[in-house]
């Protein structure tokens, strides 16, 4: 890839490209010590993780279905033969009923009203790389870049186990500094001005549920600061070649979490009712 915008390139050449990614990122500030330690560690995609990239590559990328997965010949892999056969395959296995489910959400997105108004004549997968002020590169891929009316905003598939927990999702996972990151990469390999980011949520079971939000602001700039403190927490473990553990310091006090404190606030210590 080359710094700026790069478009037709594959999810495995992306990855394959060295430069600091939000993930990177996030995986690094929460230890850099154990990052440090298992960078090298080769990455395995769960179930979970290789049915989202189905759906994503069926909606935005349908025609590099069969250079990042491998379709099983088998309907189950309880033969030898199957079992040689996943053994071999160097991309993510799916089954033909995978395929075919999958194949069903992502027309479900494709066909929803406001998903399929920003997919709708939208750039997808564009990635984009550039020169950080301290040095290296920093690098994002972006889902959906709509065009038109949407022409202030980015775009995010993402699945998820419950709609219900979307708030939840997006603060666990750091949906919030991926929006920061990816709209001023975005920004500074273009000239634009996107400030607004959406997600398309779906439910990674039947019925598939869809709900398309909008990232309040407000929490966007509580992503990009915490990304502009990872990046100079990052930029002084490489100078100095440290890399700290937060169980460095200190012998840490640690108690129950407020969950558990406020169940057991009407009970004595046996058990009854205090």
């Amino acid at each position: 890839m080359n710094i700026g915008i790069n478009r037709n390139i594959s999810e495995l050449e992306y990855h394959a490209f060295s430069a600091i990614s939000k993930s990177t990122l996030w995986k690094f500030a929460k230890n850099p010590a154990k990052w440090h330690k298992t960078r090298e560690i080769p990455f395995v995609q769960t179930d979970a993780m290789i049915w989202g990239s189905l759906v994503d590559c069926l909606i935005l990328q349908p025609h590099e279905l069969t250079k990042c997965f491998s379709l099983s010949p088998f309907p189950d892999f309880r033969t030898k033969d199957a079992q040689t056969w996943r053994k071999a395959q160097a991309n993510p296995v799916i089954t033909r009923e995978t395929l075919n489910e999958a194949s069903k959400a992502a027309q479900l997105v494709t066909s929803h009203h406001f998903a399929g108004a920003l997919l709708d004549g939208a750039d997808t997968q564009v990635s984009c790389v550039i020169p950080l002020n301290s040095g290296g590169l920093g690098k994002c891929r972006l889902d959906i870049v709509p065009q038109g009316e949407f022409a202030d905003t980015l775009v995010d598939l993402k699945t998820t186990n419950s709609l219900d927990k979307m708030p939840s999702t997006i603060a666990d996972f750091g949906y919030h500094v991926q929006a920061a990151w990816y709209l001023d990469l975005y920004n500074l390999c273009t000239g634009e001005k996107r400030e607004r980011w959406k997600f398309i949520f779906q439910e990674s079971s039947a019925p598939y549920e869809i709900a398309v939000v909008e990232l309040d602001p407000a929490d966007i700039a509580i992503g990009r600061a915490w990304y502009l403190t990872a990046l100079e927490q990052w930029n002084h473990s490489v100078e100095t070649g440290h890399y700290p553990s937060p169980w460095d310091d200190e012998v840490k006090i640690i108690g129950l979490p407020y969950w558990a404190k406020r169940g057991a606030a009407g009970h004595d210590g046996f058990g009854g009712e205090a």
